[in-house]
């Protein structure tokens, strides 16, 4: 629900914390394609231990214990 809020609301910031654990691989990919397309002002940041979904990313900062 709050990846839709956001899509209305075109944001400049758009943070997902692990938004996509309950969904498949293939999704995922989609829906943060999706954003990017449709919302390309957008700065996204995610949050995430899915590995396929950080190369999705522009950018990827790692942080380690």
């Amino acid at each position: 629900i709050s990846i839709a809020r956001a899509l209305v609301d075109d944001p400049d910031v758009i943070f997902l914390d692990e938004a996509f654990t309950s969904i498949s691989e293939k999704h995922t990919i989609s829906v943060i394609e999706w954003i990017k397309c449709h919302l390309p002002k957008s700065t996204i940041i995610g949050i995430t231990h899915n590995e396929s979904e950080k190369r999705k990313y522009d950018e990827v900062v790692n942080l380690n214990d």
